[in-house]
């Protein structure tokens, strides 16, 4: 799922996850972030702030999350850079760890119908163990296999505890300094069209074409083609794609806008530049390598031996 601003994608994350919670017949849990602020808010700006819709706004984090086990997330800010834990690297959920005091709440949720009616903890949970596709060996292996039979070495390797955090500096809004304490993750399969560049989405892709048109930032037609491209360009195939909110064909037909044309002409002139200076570079020879012959062998070897 795919849209080019995050007022669009942060109510898909919230859409996604309760589908997915109710197809898996698995229970969804609300987690909000703590907030605290440099003076006190009114009752109804922290609710606004729970709600504002760029986590990236908001320390990188969202204020209201839903989850469930076995959603796909991705991090918003970067863990260890080392280990492959960058921002936007990808897991699965497999475990929440709640406060002792969510415990019961949390555990009534997987007995029978539990799972038919979101779960909202009302304090922040100790981590989210979640499995990095790109990541491999997790510290704490032998400790796991040992805790759970069921476990398994592969599944052990991959597994990141991710702690509660709280940015370094406290992020401004409406004038006010804010920190939240929260977790840095957003939904793997719901993305703004920033986000997925790079990315080759081979399953279906719903595309929110919508753009702002008016207010203070109208977003205009030669921005508004581009992002529609790098969409677009993320799928294989053309049947895998459902467009909302579309242009016409004509429009996107029209190609790139003329500064981005000029642009790409302008590098292709550069390369070419750079291409013949490559080759002006490389030394040209006509010598022919020097050989010595068979004959020559055993007179070297004599007078060597000779010599010594």
């Amino acid at each position: 799922m795919l849209g080019i601003y995050w007022d669009t994608v942060a109510r898909w994350v919230a859409m996604r996850a309760r589908k997915d919670a109710k197809d898996l017949e698995t229970p969804l849990f609300i987690l909000q972030a703590a907030d605290s602020s440099n003076e006190p808010l009114t009752r109804d700006l922290a609710a606004k702030l729970l709600n504002h819709c760029n986590p990236h706004d908001t320390g990188h984090m969202h204020g209201i999350f839903l989850t469930h086990l076995g959603m796909p997330v991705r991090l918003l800010v970067p863990l260890c850079k080392r280990k492959g834990l960058v921002q936007e690297a990808e897991g699965v959920v497999v475990q929440i760890a709640v406060n002792p005091r969510d415990q019961d709440r949390y555990d009534a949720a997987f007995k029978g119908d539990g799972w038919k009616t979101p779960v909202y903890l009302t304090e922040v949970p100790l981590g989210i163990w979640v499995r990095f596709e790109k990541y491999t060996g997790a510290p704490f292996k032998r400790e796991l296999l040992e805790s759970d039979p069921n476990l398994t070495d592969e599944l052990v390797d991959q597994l990141v505890f991710v702690e509660p955090s709280t940015p370094k500096v406290p992020f401004k809004w409406r004038g006010y300094a804010i920190t939240r304490w929260g977790f840095p993750l957003t939904h793997g399969r719901v993305r703004t069209s920033t986000a997925c560049q790079g990315k080759t989405l081979r399953e279906g892709v719903l595309i929110d074409c919508g753009r702002r048109e008016d207010g203070r930032y109208p977003m205009d037609d030669d921005t508004w083609w581009v992002h529609l491209y790098v969409m677009l360009s993320r799928a294989t195939k053309l049947e895998d794609l459902m467009l909302l909110r579309a242009p016409e064909a004509e429009f996107l037909k029209r190609g790139p806008p003329e500064n981005l044309k000029r642009f790409f002409k302008h590098i292709e002139k550069h390369l070419k530049r750079k291409r013949e200076q490559a080759c002006e570079s490389v030394p040209t020879t006509t010598e022919q390598p020097t050989t010595t012959t068979a004959t020559e062998q055993p007179a070297t070897i004599i007078e060597t031996t000779t010599k010594g």
